[in-house]
């Protein structure tokens, strides 16, 4: 009889142990050991005590219902995309990244919007090579989305602005994306005028002036001159 409880109570010590090993979130993606947390918490506006964070709890609670309503389908990957965004509202980092991950094991290949969340939270957090890391990785998920590029590349010129192959790199993957769209030339523009690549910089406004609307021209024209002012 004894034996009997003994095996009982390790069936159920193991069952526990199986379940909360299943909630936790699957790791699609490490901290780059370059970088190191010391703290999670992010500057937050909403945590105020007051009717500004119970927004974001009661939203948190409907995301949450949401989930459980549906426990019998796969799970959601835009509520944990969710449930992200509202922990990052209350500063809670860490939770924001838990939620993140769990969005990531549903679909880490061919949906960007994780990533891109990850990359700013990443870098939010002093974490540049991990957010280096997801930020790519939301263009190599969805490289027809220009958000994904343009955001990629700014982080870069921001960051790694002494990776000029990198940054430089990322614009031609752009440019063979979308070929002629004005985001592009915009983006290599800033980054020839932060380089200090003027008269590059003049070339690719002109390139947008070709196909700007009329009521782009005027600041189009005012930045070349200011461009050619420095020259």
């Amino acid at each position: 009889m004894q034996r009997y409880i003994y095996a009982v109570a390790l069936v159920a010590v193991l069952g526990a142990g199986y379940y909360w090993y299943s909630l936790q979130p699957e790791v699609v993606f490490t901290i780059d050991a370059q970088d190191s947390i010391s703290n999670w918490e992010v500057q937050s506006a909403y945590k105020d005590g007051g009717e500004l964070e119970q927004r974001v709890r009661d939203e948190m609670t409907r995301l949450n219902e949401h989930l459980a309503d549906d426990a019998t389908e796969p799970p959601d990957y835009q509520v944990y995309v969710g449930l992200s965004n509202q922990y990052l509202l209350l500063g809670d980092g860490e939770a924001a990244y838990a939620e993140l991950q769990k969005a990531l094991a549903i679909d880490s290949t061919t949906t960007g919007l994780a990533w891109h969340n990850l990359g700013t939270l990443m870098d939010r957090l002093g974490a540049k090579h991990s957010a280096r890391q997801a930020y790519a990785r939301a263009v190599d998920a969805q490289p027809h989305i220009d958000a994904y590029h343009s955001a990629y590349i700014n982080f870069l010129m921001s960051r790694f602005d002494d990776d000029a192959l990198a940054i430089t790199s990322a614009l031609d993957r752009a440019e063979a994306q979308f070929d002629d769209d004005t985001f592009v030339f915009q983006i290599r523009a800033q980054y020839y005028t932060q380089t200090g690549a003027f008269e590059d910089a003049i070339a690719e406004w002109e390139k947008m002036k070709a196909g700007a609307p009329e009521d782009r021209l005027r600041d189009i024209d005012a930045e070349i001159a200011r461009l050619r002012a420095k020259i």
